[in-house]
């Protein structure tokens, strides 16, 4: 199985599935009913397993004057299947590509349902109302921070793994479509930026893409939000928390940095503010 072979896609595509699902996200019907199909071609294999042993098993029970013709049928049952290898393959070929095109046609209510949910949480944890002392991108001390300061630490602390959690399959559904959104590389970062805050200037942006790629290197620095994720990064920039479309991000991106890119239907969903 070779990578970016349809098996490989598939497969990566039933583990999408199963994350999504583990998430809380509701898979469409069309989506999983096209996962369902994999284990057709095994049930197959199952009743044409059971009938070849039915043959087998009937030959002791047979009388002796039957059982050359049940020799001969059972011969029959056990042999009429050479092909079935190249059968299967092509089969397997077919259910592959289902699969594959399901998620593709299913991916934009897939992650427009990711990002209302984690638009959602930000406004259930009010990640843009409390505010993070700046003191924990340098000497922070627990003991000199106020209740607001350690209310603001606990309310990011709980809603940063329930947004990673959303977050992850948001990018495996997303990746196997063409985006990067790991983040490593400078321009993926970017990307990731006008994603994720409310940045409205290229300056902004880049210093915050920077903040990313020093979250990610683990640098000193950075030692006391790591458990707060992009999530503190952005806040801690000045930004608020703001999921877009990638679509939406995109064009935003291209209109700060004056390049022109095609304007994509409205599908902003700001934290605290859902489109009807």
């Amino acid at each position: 199985m070779t990578i970016g072979s349809p098996e490989a896609q598939a497969v990566l595509t039933r583990g999408i599935v199963q994350m999504l699902r583990n998430a809380g996200i509701t898979v469409p019907a069309e989506l999983a009913n096209e996962v369902k199909l994999i284990n057709s071609l095994q049930i197959l294999r199952d009743k044409r397993q059971t009938k070849k042993q039915n043959t087998l098993d009937s030959l002791l029970s047979i009388s002796a004057s039957d059982f050359e013709s049940g020799l001969e049928k059972a011969y029959e049952v056990w042999t009429e299947e050479s092909p079935e290898s190249e059968f299967e393959g092509k089969v397997n070929t077919v259910l592959n590509q289902r699969i594959v095109g399901a998620l593709y046609s299913a991916h934009g209510r897939i992650l427009g349902d990711i990002t209302d949910k984690m638009n959602q949480v930000v406004t259930d944890f009010q990640l843009n109302e409390v505010q993070l002392p700046s003191s924990l991108l340098g000497d922070f001390n627990y003991m000199r921070a106020s209740r607001a300061e350690v209310e603001a630490i606990s309310a990011f602390r709980d809603a940063a793994p329930v947004l990673d959690s959303l977050w992850r399959p948001y990018k495996a559904v997303a990746t196997p479509l063409g985006h990067d959104l790991a983040g490593i590389e400078y321009s993926s970062a970017l990307d990731l930026v006008f994603m994720l805050s409310d940045v409205d200037n290229f300056y902004d942006a880049q210093v915050l893409a920077q903040g990313f790629n020093t979250l990610r290197m683990n640098m000193d620095s950075m030692k006391h939000i790591q458990g707060l994720g992009l999530w503190g990064v952005i806040h801690l920039s000045g930004h608020r928390i703001e999921i877009r479309s990638i679509a939406e991000a995109q064009f935003r991106r291209g209109e700060i940095q004056n390049a022109p890119a095609p304007q994509p239907v409205a599908t902003h969903r700001a934290a605290g503010f859902m489109l009807a």
